[in-house]
């Protein structure tokens, strides 16, 4: 028999929404109940082994939260049942049940001694929490007094260090440093090898293809679809890029968020294949073109001008820019209207959705600059001729590289 540390069963959540809008006799009378009702949840059903880390995706408003808080039993299910073995540690909005007038130490003795933890293991773990969230030199100052990032740290820091077989984790990585997240998930990943199981919620699909084993996708309260973490990901993304790109290939610049001199405006950006042909959507290793169409004022006069376009992946992570300077002079005379090109051979990106940011320079100076210009999906392409591509979790650029191997020691160099 599988040895399990969370049990779901036809779970179901219902929630009213809106308020009361006639008194409760008229409604009775009428025989109209006073509220509306909605299911954030409906027929779940999830099995998480232990030493398990499970991802849950889905959109805003999906139930992801909602499912968290009914399996550390915080929100009672509508119907269904929770089976929990383990001590339950909730990660779910850092800070929560921090008291401001209390120090960070005394704050870390309260929320151990409410999570049941006996008094020495919390005088065990108190040094190590301590060093982990980084507030050695305010530990016995009032809680008030610490900025927003001092008290996520020491959140993260209570929650990833103190001995609970059960870790629940919402969306909080999005937050704090890089550094500091960095630590939190090779914390994490402790956690896991040691046999404890974690359920995490994020809205990073890098991280949590490359961090969880499994995944279950949401949508609207239910499971749309469960398995592997790396390929439930990837249906996720391409699922979703289906819904916001340009059917034609095109993105529509027109109504972005953007700034400028106004001497020059860039109105699309168009996705090509090394051809010239319009696509919808890339290959790693295809030879691609982003096309930027832009429109002058005829009214100014424009010198001299350069394109600088950067590629984001999940989080808005740069990922690489294609600056024009870099390999080219810049561009003088321009014509009333026409389209700079992008030409990039063997596109080096791993399968997933990414977005870009234009501009235009005239010497340092932003003549049009839209930092959303939109989005497309790189899908699944024979970028080293091997038919193999790099698993996820090592970043997105893909690296064109070779390996050999030669006689020798093995030892490494010696020094005299």
């Amino acid at each position: 028999m599988t040895d399990f540390a969370l049990r779901i069963r036809d779970v179901g959540k219902e929630f009213r929404r809106g308020s009361q809008k006639e008194g409760r006799i008229f409604e009775w009378i009428k025989g109209k109940t006073p509220y509306e009702y909605f299911w954030a949840l409906r027929h779940i059903n999830v099995d998480v082994e232990r030493g398990q880390m499970l991802g849950i995706i889905g959109h805003n408003g999906a139930g992801k939260s909602t499912l968290l808080r009914v399996a550390s039993r915080i929100t009672r299910p509508t119907e269904g049942s929770v089976e929990l073995r383990g001590r339950v540690g909730t990660l779910l909005d850092v800070g929560t049940g921090f008291h401001p007038e209390l120090t960070g130490i005394e704050n870390i003795q309260l929320n151990a001694t409410v999570l049941g933890i006996p008094s020495a293991t919390i005088k065990a773990k108190t040094e190590e929490i301590v060093a982990f969230a980084g507030v050695e030199d305010f530990i016995k100052t009032p809680l008030k007094y610490y900025s927003s990032g001092m008290r996520v740290r020491l959140g993260m820091a209570i929650a990833l260090n103190l001995p609970h077989e059960i870790m629940l984790v919402d969306e909080v990585l999005a937050v704090g440093d890089a550094s500091f997240r960095e630590k939190c998930l090779d914390r994490i990943s402790e956690v896991t090898n040691s046999g404890r199981t974690v359920l995490f919620v994020g809205h990073n699909m890098e991280m949590i293809a490359s961090t969880c084993d499994t995944a279950i996708w949401l949508e609207k309260g239910s499971i749309k679809a469960s398995g592997p973490a790396s390929i439930i990901v990837q249906e996720y993304q391409e699922a979703a890029v289906k819904d916001v790109s340009a059917k034609d290939g095109l993105l529509s610049l027109s109504g972005r968020p953007d700034h400028g001199n106004g001497k020059l405006r860039l109105t699309y950006v168009r996705l090509q294949d090394g051809q010239g042909g319009t696509v919808q959507d890339f290959r790693s290793g295809q030879n691609v073109r982003f096309s930027v169409g832009f429109e002058r004022d005829p009214r100014s006069s424009l010198g001299a001008v350069s394109l600088v376009m950067t590629l984001f992946g999940q989080g808005r992570v740069a990922v690489g820019q294609c600056d024009s300077t870099c390999v080219t002079s810049s561009f003088s005379n321009l014509p009333a209207a026409g389209e700079f090109t992008c030409s990039i051979d063997r596109l080096p990106l791993l399968p997933g959705r990414y977005s870009l940011g234009v501009k235009c320079l005239e010497g340092d100076e932003v003549v049009h600059g839209v930092p959303h210009a939109g989005s497309f999906f790189v899908f699944e392409g024979d970028f080293y001729g091997t038919g193999t591509l790099p698993s996820p979790g090592g970043g997105n650029a893909l690296i064109d590289h070779g390996w050999e191997v030669s006689a020798g020691s093995g030892a490494g160099p010696t020094h005299d």
